[in-house]
């Protein structure tokens, strides 16, 4: 089989703290699984704060735009936070900003695909030690995580017509998404304590199951960011 382990590769779990969740269930080791989680937490309370600041007018601080379907018609919640007419500026800004996240995927979009290539693959016959339900609980979250930064980033960038800050709000997210990395290697770092230090240690020279491992990286990756970008291309 072409996807199968070989000798001469070798793929380790990825370095970041959804890994703890694909290893450890709350019950088996709960403080592995909590650190994960937790970090996951963070960076979801983080992200849906920045799209309900874009998004709700008496949550956050937007001002209402002047387009002419604020009061009335099919799009008035799109028109309120969207401003009309921006400068040729503005709108090269825009759409260069979210060309380049599917060009040079960042942290949230990496996320996606990352879920998407650990994945367990149910034609491969888990072996007794392979979690697969913490593979599933594990991919989810970083799933979902990297698809609302990806929807916070669309909504950041349209939201505005400066220019300034159309990349500011880029990078914003991209900081939120990196959390799960910063916080593996802090851990690996032993600043959370020995315990969780040798688990990231271990971690990182963990190998990955056949269930989930895939020889051919590029072809998922391909094919994820290719359907991501076709639906954030097509609303933008």
């Amino acid at each position: 089989n072409s996807d199968d382990m070989d000798s001469s590769e070798r793929r380790n779990y990825p370095a970041d703290c959804y890994s703890f969740l694909s290893l450890h269930g709350p019950r088996d080791k709960p403080v592995f699984f909590f650190f994960g989680l937790t970090v996951f937490l963070f960076q979801a309370i983080l992200i849906l704060c920045l799209v309900l600041y874009v998004t709700n007018k008496k949550l956050g601080g937007i001002q209402l735009a002047e387009n002419p379907g604020v009061t009335s018609g099919p799009f008035t919640v799109l028109a309120r936070f969207i401003p009309p007419n921006v400068s040729f500026l503005a709108r090269t800004t825009q759409v260069t900003a979210l060309v380049s996240y599917f060009v040079f995927a960042d942290a949230s979009l990496q996320d996606i695909v990352i879920a998407v290539e650990t994945f367990p693959r149910f034609r491969h016959v888990a072996l007794d030690q392979d979690k697969v339900g913490c593979m599933v609980f594990s991919s989810f979250l970083r799933f979902a995580q990297g698809t609302i930064a990806t929807l916070a980033v669309l909504l950041l960038v349209v939201q505005t017509s400066d220019v300034v800050e159309i990349i500011l709000n880029f990078a914003a997210v991209n900081f939120v998404s990196e959390l799960d990395n910063c916080a593996f290697e802090l851990a690996k770092c032993g600043r959370y304590g020995p315990t969780i230090e040798k688990e990231a240690m271990a971690i990182e020279n963990t190998q990955l199951p056949k269930c989930i491992y895939q020889k051919y990286k590029h072809v998922r990756y391909r094919a994820t960011v290719i359907c991501v970008a076709t639906v954030v291309l097509t609303m933008m």
